[in-house]
């Protein structure tokens, strides 16, 4: 895979001394940052049980199907490029490969090696042979503390051309299952002549509006666990956590929205041509 690129310049350090300022006067910029933990499953963060096991009480095969309370997986390669102290700006770099993503090789592979073997990776299984992946940069830049742009870069760094889909997704972390908290909602209100729009609404951080520009469709379902396959209980609701690609809701406010904004399956990025889309979160 190929080098990243170089650090902030001095021009964007000089732009941060007013965000750094305001932060000492209480204007809230670390409101938004890059808060999300690294991984999941198998940690203290999500076992809510007194019996010390989190490895059992959330296990590797629930990630895909289990609403999390405190964050969110990451399943690729992934870069922390730049950040400023007060998340002014940040940028990261997504390297996903052509080929549909190794799970079932990786889990195979891993479950048949000793503690004394090496882990067996992503990159041992030649999904990026040949420089066959897409590099998806991500940067934010806030205008103001609640007044965030975000621009996706997507490359394809392969020898020849290949398909891909980008769905944006906005989501609320899952701290209503239990009935001591609001539910929240997403909802998709009337175009702007360029954008699209979504509402979010939720009890802690008000009323916030997302903007999509050249106006994409729009993708919802639940952030609720599949308890079905993981416990064998009946759903509360068709549209859980994992079933966006079966079920997706159309006709009333929802908990995760997603954008198909660069390409539906089977439109081709030329290499090594890129696209770029934007969108804006505020107030």
């Amino acid at each position: 895979m190929r080098e990243q690129e170089p650090g902030p310049s001095i021009g964007l350090i000089d732009a941060e001394r007013d965000p750094l300022l305001e932060r000492g006067n209480g204007v809230p910029w670390l409101r938004w940052g890059r808060h999300l933990s690294e991984r999941q499953w198998g940690t203290v963060r999500e076992h809510y049980i007194a019996d010390g096991d989190a490895w059992a009480f959330f296990p590797h095969d629930h990630a895909r199907s289990r609403a999390y309370r405190r964050g969110k997986d990451g399943k690729e390669y992934y870069f922390y490029l730049d950040n400023t102290p007060t998340h002014s700006y940040m940028k990261y770099l997504y390297k996903y490969p052509h080929t549909a993503y190794p799970y079932d090789d990786l889990v195979a592979t891993n479950g048949r090696r000793s503690v004394d073997d090496y882990e067996y990776e992503l990159i041992d299984t030649g999904a990026f042979a040949e420089d066959r992946y897409f590099d998806v940069g991500v940067e934010y830049a806030k205008g103001a503390p609640d007044d965030i742009l975000i621009a996706i870069e997507t490359t394809n760094r392969g020898p020849e051309p290949a398909s891909l889909a980008v769905l944006p997704t906005v989501w609320f972390r899952n701290t209503w299952s239990e009935g001591t908290q609001p539910r929240p909602a997403l909802e998709r209100m009337a175009d702007l002549p360029d954008a699209t729009v979504v509402r979010a609404d939720h009890d802690a951080i008000g009323r916030r509006f997302l903007y999509a520009a050249n106006r994409p469709a729009t993708l919802f379902c639940d952030n609720e666990s599949n308890v079905q396959r993981l416990f064998g209980e009946p759903n509360a609701s068709q549209y859980v956590k994992d079933g966006i690609g079966e079920a997706v809701r159309t006709h009333r406010p929802q908990l995760a929205a997603r954008f198909p904004a660069l390409g539906e399956p089977g439109t081709s990025i030329p290499d090594p041509d890129r696209d770029r889309r934007a969108e804006r979160e505020t107030t």
